[in-house]
């Protein structure tokens, strides 16, 4: 049976229509890219940095963690999407290749099985980055934002799921972002706009790289980089069907990661219900038995 104590943390965790409950929301952490070694709580208004046993006093109920530092860059609190729940993948040196070639890979070795939660959601695909074959048994959507810190760790380890199944699994990339990433809604228009001219995951791949670097003029020096039609994709960001796609999975990605009753972003779905991982290898073991 659960106790008091976990009641407080589902309620710390569950969006709710006017916001969190005890305005506790969990962001993106030292501890969660690097190592356990704090949490950014958001706190009256702001993000504060707080040490694990001070965020474990909180979600007991205690006082509130005394002159706790400032995050440098402080987020608004919101209950659709958020940096941090799907974690940004560790490093282990032990995982390897299936040739036995010994590597680096974040994540890869811990294989537990990650969970659904949600009900299956619709989406619409129109027009949307895609990758795998097209009549793919098994459809994943990614939901993510360029400047999310922990959404580049994944880039890596999808373009390694998907080579050893392009033929049973479609991946699918949706825009989310949010709202306090300033530079992110124009960085999906440059996504959608290289995506117009088939250049979409390479133009990705520039910009999560440069997540310090998106304004119109870094996106313009980017599509020249990856050899696109430089005037034709500055006229395509400023088009309505680029824009169309980009507000469409906003929408999208809103309504199913609230119903789904999880924030975070990157958030993937596996034949239209959400997955709650946040290992590779627990992604890998979810579409794995989906295919069988």
């Amino acid at each position: 049976m659960a106790n008091d104590n976990d009641d407080r943390r589902r309620d710390y965790d569950r969006p709710t229509g006017g916001g969190l409950d005890n305005k506790l929301l969990m962001a993106v952490a030292a501890g969660a890219l690097f190592g356990s070694v704090g949490t950014y709580a958001y706190l009256s208004g702001s993000y504060r940095f707080v040490a694990p046993d001070k965020y474990d006093q909180l979600v007991r109920g205690a006082a509130p963690v005394a002159d706790p530092v400032l995050s440098p860059t402080p987020r608004a609190a919101t209950p659709t999407v958020s940096d941090s729940p799907q974690r940004a993948p560790s490093e282990d040196p032990r995982a390897s290749r299936d040739d036995g070639e010994s590597r680096s890979s974040p994540g890869r070795s811990d294989a537990a099985s990650g969970d659904y939660i949600g009900e299956v959601e619709k989406f619409d695909t129109t027009d949307s980055p895609t990758k795998g074959a097209a009549d793919a048994k098994v459809t994943l959507i990614e939901f993510s934002d360029f400047q999310c810190p922990a959404c580049p760790h994944w880039v890596p380890e999808l373009e390694e799921m998907m080579k050893t199944r392009a033929s049973k699994v479609k991946l699918i990339y949706k825009f989310a972002n949010l709202p306090d990433h300033n530079d992110a809604r124009n960085a999906s228009l440059a996504g959608q706009a290289a995506n117009l001219q088939g250049k979409f995951w390479d133009m990705a791949a520039l910009m999560f790289k440069n997540q310090d670097a998106l304004k119109k003029a870094d996106l313009v020096k980017y599509a020249a980089q990856v050899g696109l039609d430089v005037d034709k994709f500055k006229k395509d960001m400023e088009s309505e069907a680029v824009r169309s796609v980009v507000d469409r999975d906003q929408k999208e990605g809103e309504r199913s990661i609230a119903r789904s009753r999880k924030a975070g972003i990157p958030a993937f779905f596996i034949n239209g219900r959400r997955v709650d991982v946040s290992t590779p290898g627990q992604l890998e073991t979810l579409l794995d038995r989906a295919i069988q």
